[in-house]
């Protein structure tokens, strides 16, 4: 890659290409953390209503599981990339 800019950077901005400013850093924080808090009650209470109230466990009900999981390791991935700077 070169080492020149495409365009010179707008007046009155300095170009800051190894440790840049992050703009929309604690919006993103405080969004991923509460998507993964209301998924995981949410969760939980469909957990607690097929397992308890209905006694109905089925497949879809493991795939639900499994695509939790995936998406809570996802999401704290990220927060955790985000909020320690890895």
């Amino acid at each position: 890659m070169s080492s020149t800019p495409a365009a010179p950077p707008p007046a009155g901005v300095t170009a800051n290409f190894t440790n840049p400013e992050t703009t929309h850093r604690v919006f993103g924080l405080v969004i991923t953390g509460v998507g993964l808090s209301l998924m995981t009650a949410i969760m939980i209470l469909r957990m607690y209503t097929k397992t308890v109230m209905v006694r109905l466990f089925g497949i879809e009900d493991v795939v639900a599981g499994i695509a939790w999981f995936t998406s809570a390791a996802t999401q704290s991935l990220y927060l955790c990339r985000n909020y320690f700077e890895i």
